[in-house]
C-alpha cells in the first residue's frame, strides 16, 4: 500500500466574526455610548485546499480562499447626541492564504487532528452603511480607512472520517 504525496480538494462554508475598534472615530461624542462591534450573522468562505504529506501524521496545509465577514456596530446607548440610535453594517471581502501543519490520530475511519500555522489576509473589498431611524445611507467604499494587510496565527482542532474514495471533514479553527 503506497502512502499519499499530496491531497487536492474544495471546501466552501460559513464562519463567524467579530471585530474590535482600536480607536473610535466619530463625529459624535462617543464618551457615553461605547461603541463595539459584533457578528451580523454567518459570512460565507470557499477556497481550495493543498495537503502535502510530511509523514503519515503530519500534513502541511496550503488554503488559499476568498471570504467575507459581516459586522454590525452597536451602540450601548440608543441614542447619540439627540439624533437617535444609528445602525452601521460593514461587508468586508478578502483574500486569505492560510499555512498551517496538522497532525493526526488515526482512530479507525475517523482521523482527529490539531492544526496550527498561521494566516496573510488581503483585504479588497469594504462597504459600509448606516442608518438612522427610517433614513438609509447609501453604502460606501471605506476600504482606504481600514488595514488592507492582515495576519494573524491560527489554531484548530478537527475530524476527517474516510469514505470510500475520499474524507468527509469537520473543521474548526480560530484566528488571533
Amino acid at each position: 500500500r503506497t502512502r499519499p504525496i499530496m491531497d487536492l480538494g474544495a471546501f466552501a462554508g460559513d464562519s463567524r466574526n467579530h471585530g474590535m475598534i482600536r480607536q473610535p472615530f466619530s463625529p459624535f461624542n462617543l464618551n457615553k455610548v461605547n461603541p463595539k462591534y459584533t457578528s451580523d450573522g454567518f459570512s460565507f468562505q470557499a477556497g481550495i485546499l493543498i495537503n502535502f504529506y510530511a509523514s503519515s501524521r503530519v500534513q502541511i496545509s496550503l488554503e488559499p480562499m476568498y471570504a467575507q465577514a459581516n459586522f454590525q456596530l452597536e451602540y450601548e446607548s440608543s441614542d447619540i447626541e439627540g439624533f437617535g440610535a444609528l445602525d452601521h453594517f460593514e461587508r468586508q471581502s478578502y483574500l486569505y492564504v492560510p499555512l498551517s501543519v496538522t497532525y493526526e490520530f488515526v482512530v479507525q475511519k475517523f482521523r482527529p487532528y490539531l492544526r496550527l500555522g498561521g494566516q496573510l489576509g488581503i483585504l479588497f473589498d469594504n462597504k459600509t452603511a448606516t442608518t438612522a431611524g427610517i433614513f438609509t445611507g447609501p453604502d460606501e467604499d471605506n476600504l482606504e480607512n481600514r488595514n488592507q494587510l492582515n495576519y494573524c496565527a491560527v489554531g484548530g482542532a478537527g475530524l476527517k472520517y474516510k469514505l470510500n474514495k475520499g474524507y468527509f471533514f469537520l473543521d474548526m479553527r480560530y484566528n488571533v
